[in-house]
């Protein structure tokens, strides 16, 4: 069940890969920033706090350590899409405008594929892949069961009206052995007469396999399915219009 818009409602695609056992000395760094930096010439570098707990012989947490992870950051110049990596993990992210699966997961291959060149990594352990859409909707007081098939039944006698939309799902599509996240949450809208929401897939597999980059390609396959699928699930025609159909590739 896939659809083109007109006006696609993505704000952000990414797709993520954790391994073990990956090479991370300066060398590394530099080798993947040298492959890299045609098309992502940006670079920077963060700390991230990490957090480590040091588990006792009879099983209880002990004190808890705070150490700083660094994170590379390689940007396109025009700043919509990046590359974010560190030891044991990489990242693909693209941000508005949003031109298609095909430029996207063709991007990520790249990365990928750089990525697993110098590292040399000896497991996957996780492969995920998220879209966060922004839908606009052109009301101020917005009948939530209008434009999305999933929310909560709450009685009438309980509330007049609800203020504040965050409701998180998780489970397991049919026939896979993925996971999804979902998230529906309003924000506030910097646009008058108008009410906004974040609808939030993900898409993670658990895994222990050996490194190879069809098994990582053909996950992220089954994941986009899975979220587009989900997304087409949760939302109305109603929502639809608001994006405006060009192209129905329903099979």
């Amino acid at each position: 069940m896939r659809k083109e818009y007109k006006s696609s409602p993505i704000v952000e695609a990414l797709v993520e890969v954790h391994f073990s056992q990956t090479k991370t000395d300066f060398t590394v760094w530099a080798d993947f920033n040298n492959k890299l930096k045609k098309s992502y010439p940006i670079v920077e570098e963060l700390f991230i706090p990490k957090t480590e707990l040091r588990i006792a012989q009879d099983r209880k947490i002990g004190e808890g350590r705070i150490s700083q992870e660094k994170l590379l950051r390689f940007y396109k110049k025009d700043r919509t899409q990046l590359v974010q990596a560190n030891k044991d993990f990489v990242s693909v992210n693209k941000l508005k405008p949003y031109s298609g699966y095909e430029k996207f997961i063709a991007d990520a291959e790249t990365v990928l594929k750089n990525y697993i060149g110098v590292t040399s990594p000896k497991l996957i352990n996780q492969i995920g892949m998220r879209y966060i859409n922004r839908i606009i909707i052109p009301e101020t007081s917005v009948e939530l069961s209008d434009y999305f098939r999933y929310i909560p039944q709450i009685p009438d006698e309980v509330t007049e009206g609800i203020s504040n939309v965050l409701l998180e799902i998780q489970f397991a599509p049919r026939n896979s052995q993925h996971q999804v996240m979902t998230s529906l949450r309003s924000d506030v809208s910097s646009i008058e007469g108008t009410t906004v929401f974040f609808l939030d897939i993900y898409d993670i597999l658990p895994v222990n396999n050996e490194v190879n980059i069809s098994v990582i390609l053909n996950s992220l396959n089954e994941a986009h399915k899975n979220i587009e699928r989900v997304f087409e699930g949760f939302i109305t025609d109603k929502a639809r219009k608001l994006f405006g159909v060009v192209k129905n590739n329903d099979k």
